[in-house]
């Protein structure tokens, strides 16, 4: 979303060498008198008057455009969504069912209602017997035990990916397997 340029804000704390401010801290008379939680309204965390938005953000000819969170949370359907929680919470189930999965990647992608919603990249165990059945009971047994998650935590689509693996380092790719998940949608 962007800050329109008549909106009054002011922002330290950034490093603009490459346009797009990856650290900042917001001060401005409209920002939010706090949050709901449980329905009691909790003030926003301010340090002397500066709220720390955790976002990634860019001046454009329209004002200053959020690119994104720094943590990796998503907005779906107006929930704050970390899909590494998510994809530790879809494992815990897959392993108390004995599913066979041996990965699972949730990366987002724009929806016009929700903002944005995930989609989940699926390992299986066994990838010569998944290949076999095109993945689908896996596919589909995962998708069940997401229904027991809120819906802005649902992946909206589950993709059979045999190739899906962590670093050397045992950390994510997430902008290699976003590549690999925009040609799929194109494919």
């Amino acid at each position: 979303f962007f800050f329109k340029q008549k909106t009054a804000y002011e922002i330290r704390n950034c490093d603009w060498s490459s346009d797009v401010c990856s650290s900042d801290l917001v001060q401005s008379g409209s920002l939010a008198l706090g949050f709901l939680a449980q329905g009691v309204l909790q003030p926003l965390p301010l340090a002397q008057g500066w709220w720390s938005s955790g976002d990634r953000a860019a001046f454009t000819p329209d004002g200053l455009q959020v690119l994104g969170r720094l943590d990796g949370a998503i907005q779906s359907g107006g929930e704050t969504v970390f899909p590494e929680q998510v994809e530790q919470r879809l494992l815990e189930l897959a392993r108390a069912q004995l599913l066979p999965l041996a990965e699972l990647l949730l990366l987002p992608e724009p929806d016009p209602l929700w903002g944005e919603r995930l989609v989940a990249l699926v390992r299986p165990a066994a990838a010569e017997a998944a290949a076999a059945s095109g993945g689908a009971p896996l596919l589909e047994a995962l998708a069940g035990q997401a229904r027991e998650l809120p819906p802005s935590q649902r992946p909206c689509r589950w993709l059979l990916c045999p190739e899906l693996e962590r670093s050397a380092l045992g950390k994510w790719e997430r902008q290699r397997w976003r590549t690999w998940l925009n040609r799929a949608a194109s494919r």
